[in-house]
């Protein structure tokens, strides 16, 4: 299906986002390092491109899962001297895995803002630790373009503005969820061209009495986006488990692995794909990880941890956390 869009839809997102980040500390020509599925390095060899237009400092995200590109990458950052970080969670959560797994000192910043990726709060976390960074700024979207929901400044929940598109939070029985409930986020957008009236996108929120005081206290609060629908795993009894509840693909028995990603297939049955160093990866590190991950899920699924030498992203550079292939719709 294709969705269409108002002509002047891109100038209407930018002023969206160019108003949220100037609230949040970003003005327009600030230095910023960007991490967003760049493919730069070409026959030139460089890891990264100044982009003198917006000011941007942009990294070659396709060798972040590489700790002998460090050196590279962190010269460039270092003359470059941003302050600020714009990118997709993945790849400035591999940059930071490089820092932290090196003597390297990290860069510090004032001010990361994620885009067009989920986040996970201790992928969020670890980011934080390593640049130094109080200031993380992370929204929702989608490419319909119909709402959006961005982060309140107080806390880590998420309003969606409703002058940009219309949201409800509906559970399975149709009604209006409440704080503390769960539903799927139902959306109406206001676009002319193409209008998308009480729209399901198969996303799902818990609803949070918060409500601020400044200029986002009009807008609808969540707590949490649970997941995308294709984002849950399926236990051996049918059970539905978000990835957002087991940390993603950060935990303590990761060590030296650069990059992961989920695979599931049937119920019951995961595969846990690593990136490693062949002279890193160990039968006790793949015991931990394999353990780990079971641990997480109860011992409902048995998990298969498999090392390779990358993990594929889409056409745009994002990284997709779980390859689901069951129809998610059958265990609702």
């Amino acid at each position: 299906m294709k969705f269409l869009l108002d002509k002047e839809k891109i100038f209407f997102e930018k002023a969206f986002f160019y108003y949220i980040w100037k609230k949040h500390g970003y003005e327009i020509g600030d230095k910023c390092l960007f991490v967003k599925g760049e493919n730069i390095k070409g026959s030139s060899g460089r890891l990264a491109v100044r982009d003198g237009i917006y000011n941007y400092l942009k990294l070659d995200s396709n060798y972040l899962n590489e700790s002998s590109n460090l050196p590279d990458y962190d010269r460039a950052i270092k003359k470059f001297k941003p302050r600020k970080v714009f990118g997709y969670p993945s790849a400035i959560y591999q940059l930071a895995l490089l820092y932290s797994r090196s003597c390297v000192k990290p860069p510090e910043f004032d001010l990361i803002m994620l885009a067009s990726e989920n986040t996970y709060p201790d992928q969020i976390a670890f980011i934080k630790s390593i640049f130094s960074c109080d200031s993380v700024f992370f929204h929702y979207g989608h490419s319909e373009y119909a709402v959006l929901a961005t982060k309140y400044h107080d806390n880590d929940c998420l309003g969606f503005n409703p002058f940009y598109g219309h949201a409800e939070i509906i559970k399975p029985d149709g009604q209006l969820a409440e704080a503390g409930e769960s539903g799927e986020i139902i959306a109406t957008s206001y676009s002319k061209s193409m209008p998308l009236i009480r729209y399901r996108t198969n996303d799902f929120a818990v609803v949070s009495g918060y409500q601020s005081n400044d200029y986002m206290r009009s807008y609808l609060a969540v707590d949490k986006i649970e997941g995308r629908l294709q984002e849950y795993i399926v236990t051996e009894d049918q059970r539905l488990v978000s990835i957002c509840t087991m940390g993603a693909a950060h935990f303590e028995e990761l060590g030296p692995v650069l990059d992961s990603q989920y695979f599931q297939d049937e119920p019951g049955r995961l595969v846990f794909k690593v990136c490693c160093p062949e002279d890193e990866y160990t039968s006790t590190l793949e015991k931990n990880i394999k353990r780990a991950i079971e641990r997480k899920l109860e011992n409902k699924v048995k998990v298969y941890v498999k090392n390779v030498p990358d993990i594929r992203r889409t056409s745009t550079g994002k990284k997709i956390m779980i390859e689901q292939k069951l129809d998610i719709n059958q265990y609702l």
